[in-house]
């Protein structure tokens, strides 16, 4: 039974590694940081005393910065026998304060947030904040060796720093081996080198002559890059870390059900806002195609930024133009060529501004040739994207504390499974996981896909019927294969009904979302506009057409966010329909909405997204390393507000 148990550890292990989420941030204007001090102290526990000094330049009136600190971490570990792992740790913050200043904390999204400032006031010119805390990371939970890994300066940052600084004190010495293997990673998120050319310098104690402090600077960085000390210490370095307790299989199981009762009474009593479907036939005025694709799904997709190049040319900001391939190809081979026809204007959103600026770098530019930073830019432009609403424009509130009571019963559920064991505790650890993980991830899928319902294709319904039922037998059979030698406190009916009441939590917690009004402003409208583009009678768009010759072109970028430029190019097949004045180049005996259409999306498509996959994969592996830039404890970032 126990080489059943194992084949089925590893064909499930390797059924959810298949489902991943992914999670977006924004940059901002307004201000810049002129200089940034970092000072802290490693204790021996595996805790660091913090003090930040920032000093910032406003160039526009805000209330105050904000400073964020990612509550997770996650490194790549010798866990024995030649095997390395990437481990996961949950840190914590504690004793917060700022010097002079009013301020509040919250943590959300697995983020500490600590916000500086006073709603009734603005400030502007230089301001300083001092900043301080202590940042916990708990034991590391291996034997092999323990391991400093800190990021002094985190990747989420906005703003630009002209300089940076920081000195680390560490209780105790490293020794000349370990200080061989002291490294500094700075940079973009992710990478493994120091190129931000970081300078170290270690300081010794006067009585051990061994390092107890390093210090360090930069100059001119960049948003979106961090610095980060990393040094392998010998075992025993770290004493007194921080150790999660367990408690008793049967405490857990209760809260396990409890909880799972009590949010499923939360989703069947929960009044729902439902939006009012209107008839639409032309784009929300003022509100870029970008912002339809957020506010009709609640994500920022890469589509919605590629819509921004054909709506930017119908507003004149730029000429599209058909050019062979390579390989001197024409038709529905061709390259595009964009041309700068004119700037956006100067209140044009962070997010147009960062990908209009990345596109023309050079100018013209062949999207067949786009450099791999352009990448870096697009996913700046994303985040950009989605932090266009937050405060008054968020879509959607709730999302956070459904996850929150879910994560809870999932994790009672686990720890009720995982220590149920009395002969295999780790054996069982993974199988609770596995169970948990399922349910879970279910139930996440679900709440980052809460916006698409509405709009989710029939095709993609059947995938999500059938991720649900591997999810489902995923964790039927790891609750089966854990309690099935009978040395498990409960039997398994028992855990097989906790589960069921989970798996509706996860089927319908999306029913914890509320719609804001500000979403609900404009859902029904984009909604009734969705259906026009499905459903178009030709009299009715050869009446449009009549009206506005550019109406087919003023609503494809629309269409291209809600997935539905091809059906929007077939209603116009058998129209007559004059090529756009910003698109040239094509061969005017074959011309039609069609072929435009195809011929658009692919040439504007392709290109990009395979640059984005090359990059993501470049990235995803260079952050299963060691270590990299941004990682470790400490980090985040912060903006102005």
């Amino acid at each position: 039974m126990r080489k059943v148990k194992s084949l089925f550890l590893i064909g499930t292990v390797f059924v959810l590694c298949l489902f991943s989420f992914v999670i977006v941030g924004a940059d901002e204007g307004g201000y810049k940081i002129s200089d940034y001090k970092f000072e802290g102290t490693y204790h021996k526990n595996n805790t660091v005393s913090v003090t930040e000094t920032i000093k910032v330049q406003f160039t526009e009136s805000r209330h105050g910065i904000y400073r964020t600190m990612p509550l997770f971490m996650e490194a790549k570990r010798d866990v024995g026998n030649g095997k390395k792992e990437v481990l996961k740790y949950q840190n914590e913050v504690k004793d917060v304060d700022v010097a002079d200043w009013n301020y509040s904390t919250d943590i959300d999204d697995n983020y500490y947030d600590i916000k500086i400032g006073d709603r009734s006031e603005y400030v502007d010119g230089d301001q300083t904040y001092k900043i301080s805390y202590t940042y916990v990371m708990p034991d590391d939970r291996v034997d092999t060796g323990d391991l400093i890994f800190y990021s002094v300066l985190g990747a989420d940052w906005g703003a630009y720093i002209d300089h940076f600084s920081f000195d680390m004190k560490f209780d105790k010495a490293i020794t000349d081996k370990e200080k061989e293997n002291f490294k500094i990673y700075s940079g973009s998120y992710g990478k493994q080198g120091n190129d931000l050319d970081v300078k170290k310098y270690f300081k010794e104690s006067a009585q051990s002559g061994k390092v107890n402090e390093v210090t360090g600077e930069a100059f001119d960085i960049a948003p979106r890059q961090a610095i980060t000390l990393y040094c392998p210490v010998h075992e025993g370095y770290f004493v007194g870390a921080k150790k999660v307790s367990k408690t008793i299989p049967m405490i857990l199981l209760i809260a396990a059900a409890i909880l799972a009762l009590l949010v499923l009474i939360y989703e069947l009593f929960k009044k729902q806002k439902k939006p009012v479907q209107t008839v639409e036939f032309y784009p929300p005025e003022g509100m870029s195609s970008a912002e339809v694709g957020v506010i009709i799904d609640e994500m920022a997709d890469d589509i919605d930024l590629i819509s921004l190049i054909p709506w930017w040319g119908e507003k004149g900001y730029l000429t599209i133009e058909e050019v062979p391939d390579k390989k001197g190809r024409e038709g529905k081979h061709a390259s595009l060529l964009l041309h700068k026809v004119k700037e956006l204007p100067a209140d044009a959103p962070l997010y147009q501004r960062t990908l209009f600026d990345a596109l023309f770098a050079t100018n013209p530019r062949n999207l067949d040739d786009l450099p791999r930073s352009f990448s870096d830019s697009f996913s700046s432009a994303k985040q950009n994207l989605g932090a266009e609403f937050r405060g008054e424009k968020q879509l959607s509130t709730g999302k956070f504390k459904a996850g929150a009571l879910l994560f809870l019963a999932c994790a009672a559920y686990f720890g009720a499974l995982a220590t149920s064991s009395m002969i295999s505790l780790k054996e069982n650890l993974i199988f609770g996981a596995i169970s948990a993980i399922a349910i879970l991830a279910l139930g996440l899928f679900r709440l980052v896909s809460y916006g698409q319902d509405k709009v989710r294709t029939k095709g993609k319904w059947i995938t999500y019927c059938i991720a649900l039922l591997v999810l489902a037998g995923v964790s039927i059979g790891t609750m089966f294969a854990a309690t099935f030698d009978g040395d498990t406190f409960f039997k398994f009916p028992v855990y097989l009904g906790v589960f069921a009441v989970l798996l509706v939590d996860g089927i319908f917690i999306g029913r914890l979302v509320v719609p804001t009004d500000f979403k609900l402003q404009y859902y029904g409208k984009l909604l009734g506009l969705k259906q026009f583009i499905k459903t178009a009678e030709i009299e009715k768009l050869q009446m449009l057409i009549d009206e506005d010759p550019s109406y087919f072109f003023n609503v494809l970028p629309y269409a291209m966010v809600f997935g539905l430029s091809d059906h929007w190019a077939k209603q116009f097949k058998n129209l007559k329909v004059k090529p756009p004045t910003w698109y040239y180049g094509y061969n005017a005996m074959y011309w039609n909405a069609f072929y435009f259409n195809s011929m658009l999306l692919s040439g504007l498509r392709d290109p990009i997204q395979h640059l984005r996959t090359e990059a993501m994969m470049k990235a995803a592996a260079s952050a299963a390393s060691s270590g990299f830039s941004g990682g470790g404890g400490g980090g985040g970032g912060g903006g102005s507000w």
